[in-house]
């Protein structure tokens, strides 16, 4: 295959992918690929950590099953638009790190994030900053 008909099929595939999120981001709120990707933040790859993601307007929620861990034991990190749970358990069975990363399509108010655990549930509230109209000098 030539050089110039593999750049053909990339602007084809390019041109493909544009539309396709354009329609789902019209008929969903968000784009393809951010639906693609919350979609796989909400199924569980594994059983140390389920998570349930759910996004509102106003905020995003986090719930994640954390069963035995004490809550000193559990991180939380953000950075950016990516936001990181973690936790280390040692007890006399095993020792495990666990964590999960998700990543934001729209800014959050970090200084405004809770958290709360609770009989084996962290539940993480997340509000989205406000739109900003910037005026034009």
């Amino acid at each position: 295959m030539t050089t110039e008909k593999k750049n053909d099929l990339m602007d084809q595939f390019h041109t493909f992918t544009k539309n396709m999120d354009e329609i789902v981001k019209k008929k969903f709120g968000n784009g393809l690929f951010q639906s693609i990707e919350n979609f796989m933040q909400n199924i569980s790859l594994s059983s140390d950590m389920q998570v349930e993601w759910v996004e509102t307007d106003s905020e995003f929620l986090l719930k994640a099953k954390i069963a035995g861990v004490p809550k000193e034991s559990i991180a939380i990190d953000l950075l950016g638009n990516q936001i990181k749970i973690s936790y280390f358990l040692d007890n006399e069975d095993s020792k495990k790190h666990v964590s999960k990363c998700f990543n934001f399509h729209y800014p959050v108010e970090e200084e405004k994030i809770e958290a709360s655990h609770k009989d084996g549930l962290l539940t993480i509230k997340i509000p989205k900053s406000k739109k900003k109209n910037i005026q034009i000098k």
